[in-house]
């Protein structure tokens, strides 16, 4: 408990002595007084994100009041990310998923994938690699890890497995099919999300996609995932076999016929499904189907959505991604957005298309060590959208390049999605930590020889 209280005063202690070291720096020049006032507030909240002694939605709330009161920026810019697409989009997804729990949608497309592949230990790697790719297109969201991690605990319960390599690869493989499917399966809350904050910076251009264009631009990390799944086979094979198709032929046969309320929820995600494949030619704002799918929920005649599901919604998430959002707008108004682009800028201004979207890669990899990747796209990725214009370089690809670099990482405390699935207890560190380093080799690799390369061919370089 002492030692508990001890790590706290110290790490309270860098919290404070950060921006008062910022703080002390002489101003002058293009560094003036507002701009580091603003270095000053960011890094003591993105310092409070990493950290976790404070709740991140409090620690939103602080660094918002304190960009107001400090007179960095007036209200209507500090809130303005309540009028942004991005908080809807987040509290549609999540009540979905609310909803989806107390149906057997995704449990029936997990069981029909494991009866289709689960022949041995690979196939079922294979197949939960498969679960976790569909099940974000089915409800396209970060969010939606919640409920396949569930499912796919449930699943390892049903099959009796212990805590161990068998059921860590298992639970990896899920983990990693459904993270890798978000660098090529377009979702609101999460590549948009992420489109949306580099847009804070003059001459960026369109940085909207959807989900054809999307996939169509990313397409080669589609193998990625069943890449992943076969190391995964090998480095977490089991030494006696596992259940087979009949086992899960037998759990599909047990969940019985659907019952009504999945028929309903199951009709309202498809017709949000063609509504949002078909946006490319509608032009119809996607923010409207993830608003009404929910809502058609709670409809008479539907009334499938519960006051529960919507009561016990985290809140605070939307709280913290909002704060995230403050910084970028807070960065243009008060010039710290472009004081960082044009001291950065000259350093790399003789860098190639090609070298300079591998840095940036790699910088996302870095950058992800020290903030998670919501700090990091809200304060990092407009600053790299203005150098990338400052260079002639699409910003949008650049984006890309960034959010590949700021899914990889080493252990699951990096990003809370993954972390999600560790939390489960199957999988220990050390597997953890030796097969996502693995994933970090693999899609660095892919991305210097196959990703740029692609875009360039695509013209988005």
């Amino acid at each position: 408990m002492q030692a508990v209280k001890r790590k706290s005063v110290i790490t309270w202690g860098v919290i404070v002595l950060l921006p008062l070291i910022i703080l002390l720096l002489p101003t002058g020049g293009d560094f003036t007084f507002q701009i580091k006032l603003f270095f000053a507030i960011t890094v003591m909240g993105i310092a409070m994100f990493c950290t976790n002694e404070m709740d991140n939605a409090i620690a939103a709330l602080l660094m918002m009041t304190l960009y107001i009161v400090t007179g960095l920026a007036d209200m209507p810019t500090v809130f303005s990310a309540w009028t942004n697409a991005i908080p809807w989009y987040i509290l549609s997804t999540l009540l979905l998923v609310a909803i989806l729990d107390d149906t057997t949608i995704l449990r029936r497309m997990a069981y029909h994938c494991l009866v289709l592949t689960g022949r041995s230990y690979t196939g079922i790697i294979f197949g939960v690699t498969i679960t976790g790719m569909l099940s974000i297109i089915i409800i396209p969201g970060t969010w939606t890890s919640l409920a396949v991690a569930a499912i796919v605990v449930s699943i390892i319960k049903s099959m009796e497995l212990p805590v161990g390599k068998v059921s860590g690869g298992i639970i990896l493989a899920a983990c990693f099919g459904f993270h890798i499917a978000s660098a090529f399966i377009y979702s609101p809350s999460g590549i948009q999300m992420f489109l949306d904050m580099s847009a804070n910076v003059e001459g960026v251009g369109n940085m909207r996609t959807n989900f054809v264009d999307y996939f169509l631009q990313m397409l080669p990390m589609l193998v990625v995932p069943f890449i992943m799944a076969f190391i995964i086979s090998k480095f977490m094979k089991p030494e006696v076999p596992v259940k087979d198709q009949e086992f899960f032929r037998q759990k599909l046969q047990d969940l019985g016929p659907m019952t009504r309320d999945d028929k309903k929820v199951l009709v309202i995600l498809l017709v949000l499904l063609v509504y949002l494949f078909t946006n490319r030619w509608t032009g119809f704002n996607m923010l409207y189907g993830f608003m009404l799918a929910p809502i058609a929920c709670y409809l008479p005649g539907i009334r499938v959505g519960k006051p529960e599901h919507f009561a016990k919604l985290n809140f605070g998430i939307l709280f913290f991604i909002v704060g995230c959002l403050a910084i970028g707008s807070v960065a243009a108004v008060c010039g710290a957005g472009a004081y960082l682009t044009n001291m950065i800028l000259p350093l790399l201004s003789n860098t190639s298309s090609y070298g300079f979207l591998a840095i940036v890669f790699v910088f996302g990899i870095l950058v992800n060590f020290l903030l998670t990747p919501m700090a990091a796209m809200s304060a990092v990725a407009p600053i790299l959208s203005g150098i990338a214009v400052g260079l002639g370089i699409p910003a949008l690809t650049t984006t890309y390049a960034f959010y590949l670099g700021l899914d990889q990482l080493i252990l699951p405390y990096e990003i809370g999605t993954y972390l999600i699935f560790f939390a489960f207890g199957y999988v220990s560190l050390k597997d953890f930590a030796k097969l996502s380093g693995i994933k970090m080799l693999v899609t660095t690799i892919w991305t210097f020889a196959i990703m740029i390369p692609w875009w360039m061919m695509m013209g988005l370089v």
